[in-house]
């Protein structure tokens, strides 16, 4: 340890031309004590270490030579979090990631992947409840039971604190935010989360749009094509919202309505080569085969399971691949690097029985193909 703070408060020095007498001079000691030092016959003590960080403008972490370690170490707690969660142990990747906690507190990255999988735990194991009133088609959230669901609780609590410190990207908190808007409104907290959704951009002013309104040539073509995506992917999500808040649209209708969405992403995407949009297809057939499937419609089901299992596939294979252009003409500006793709953490693939009834589980159970979900 001292070699390497020695070595780096030496380096630290010449990269800023400072003389020894200088840097004794800024840190209040004599240039002796500088000396011994950076010849590792001496350390300073522990209370101006944080001066002699500040002097040169890093942190305790990178003055000792830890950041390297430290980042690697963190990498590990994500990808360990990240692959539990992916075989459905959420039981231990809540435990894992709740240790990476105490070993790096207040760490963004860990408490963002904790909030996502609290979320999955909260709904499989406890769930939100509704009912309607009076006859009405309107559905109403069942505050008193949800209320009780201990892992949503903390997800507002940790995603608030997120929000609060405001060093996520743009994706992640948009992330938090559709999921803020399920879990408050459902609690009874309608009114907090009309507080956060006051607070972003309106749609006609998104960031994309802008973008695009004040470019030109390629890099015009890169933001209508973002801008494009964007509209997508929200009317994905508003469809979704549509479809479960009113009672009279049966299951059938809403496929329907989400298909016509498939539709408009084959089209935009002619080459059927559709890039992170996987994602999304996903989610879609998922959705549509769950509906399908409590619907007693398996074979369609199965279709729509046959998807879930390409798209999903495709979509993994895609994660961490390198960076990724889209060959569509409308997108074909936009380049991706896949390193930053999220997992599909909503409904990781073999936690997808969790949504389908038993009858079709029974049905398929066995069956080469379909193994992959009892795994």
């Amino acid at each position: 340890m001292n070699i390497k703070l020695s070595e780096n408060i030496r380096q630290l020095r010449k990269s800023m031309n400072m003389t020894q007498d200088h840097l004794a001079s800024l840190i209040g000691v004599t240039p002796q004590a500088i000396s011994r030092w950076e010849s590792n016959s001496g350390y300073p003590d522990m209370e101006i270490i944080p001066t002699i960080a500040n002097v040169f403008h890093v942190t305790i972490d990178e003055l000792f030579g830890y950041n390297s370690d430290r980042e690697k170490r963190i990498e590990e707690i994500i990808n360990t979090g990240e692959k539990l969660q992916q075989k459905n142990r959420l039981d231990e990747a809540i435990a894992y990631l709740r240790e990476g906690l105490q070993e790096f507190p207040d760490n963004t990255r860990i408490m963002l992947l904790l909030g996502f999988v609290l979320t999955q735990y909260g709904y499989c194991n406890h769930g939100l409840k509704g009912f309607t009133k009076d006859d009405s088609p309107y559905t109403h959230y069942d505050i008193e039971h949800n209320s009780s669901n201990i892992y949503l609780t903390e997800v507002t609590s940790i995603f608030e604190h997120i929000l609060d410190k405001g060093d996520i990207d743009t994706d992640s908190k948009m992330a938090i935010l559709s999921v803020l808007s399920s879990i408050y409104p459902a609690m009874g907290k309608s009114e907090r989360m009309k507080e956060l959704a006051n607070k972003q951009e309106p749609m006609y002013i998104s960031r994309e749009l802008l973008l695009a309104q004040s470019s030109e040539g390629k890099e015009r073509s890169e933001y209508v094509g973002k801008a494009i995506l964007e509209l997508l992917r929200n009317l994905v999500n508003t469809f979704f919202l549509a479809t479960v808040s009113r009672l009279d649209i049966s299951r059938a209708s809403a496929n329907e309505f989400h298909l016509s969405i498939i539709n408009v992403y084959e089209s935009l995407f002619e080459d059927g080569n559709f890039g992170p949009e996987y994602l999304k297809l996903y989610d879609i057939y998922t959705w549509c085969m769950s509906n399908a499937a409590r619907d007693g419609d398996y074979e369609k089901a199965k279709q729509y399971l046959h998807k879930v299992f390409e798209y999903y596939d495709k979509y993994v294979a895609l994660r961490n691949s390198g960076t990724f252009k889209y060959t569509s003409a409308i997108f074909e500006a936009i380049e991706i690097d896949t390193q930053y793709l999220p997992m599909p953490s909503e409904i990781p693939l073999n936690s997808i029985k969790e949504i389908l009834p038993e009858e079709f589980l029974e049905q398929i159970k066995g069956t080469e193909e379909y193994n992959r979900l009892f795994e």
